[in-house]
């Protein structure tokens, strides 16, 4: 019974230490409100949805016929590597890069 309340009356005795040195360590309210710095009061204008920005220049827009173009190759070249990769099915065939200008 005497080691029990030995090591009871120590783990109490380290608790308060221990909360005596989280109490000290932490900062106070008064210091904390004293640190912040001085706002002044001439901060302009805001700017993010100021009217003196320039219009970033527009693209010309591609015709559709080209788009068409390219899509449809796109598909035939895609296909033929399908194809290819149905006759003869290697790793190498089916990690190969396409020939396609496209990111698949």
């Amino acid at each position: 019974m005497f080691m029990f309340l030995t090591i009871l009356f120590s783990s109490f005795a380290a608790i308060a230490v221990g909360a005596l040195i989280v109490a000290s360590g932490s900062p106070r309210q008064a210091e904390a409100l004293s640190l912040q710095p001085e706002r002044s009061e001439n901060l302009g204008t805001p700017k993010f949805f100021g009217t003196d920005t320039h219009a970033p220049a527009l693209r010309q827009p591609i015709p559709v016929e080209v788009l068409m173009s390219q899509i449809e190759k796109h598909v035939r070249l895609e296909q033929a590597a399908a194809q290819s990769f149905l006759e003869v099915p290697t790793r190498e065939s089916l990690h190969s890069r396409t020939e396609s200008p496209f990111v698949n």
